[in-house]
């Protein structure tokens, strides 16, 4: 398994995102940036689920909504999540190639 530490939290919702089109069309939603220094490309094989591990201790499988890698910094957008469901320095763990 690959693995990242999330470093950010950036919450997508319909109260802000209606003001800008590119973003209002994913959905709310959170965008999980990705420590750069763990990894600095999207997976070639893109993963369409991460293994999530909370800093509480908690463990769960969520779907991803989109992989994006805007100046140079690795992000997944996961849909209908917001910020309390992954708090910064959770682990996200994907399956190789």
């Amino acid at each position: 398994m690959n693995s990242a530490t999330v470093i950010d939290v950036i919450e997508f919702r319909e109260s802000w995102t209606h003001r800008y089109p590119e973003f209002a069309v994913r959905g709310e939603g959170i965008l999980a940036v990705l420590d750069p220094a763990e990894v600095s490309e999207i997976p070639s094989n893109r993963p369409s689920s991460l293994t999530i591990s909370r800093p509480d201790g908690s463990i769960s499988i969520i779907s991803v909504g989109q992989w994006e890698c805007p100046h140079g910094t690795v992000g997944v957008f996961l849909p209908e999540l917001g910020a309390e469901d992954l708090p910064r320095l959770s682990r996200v763990s994907w399956r190789p190639d």
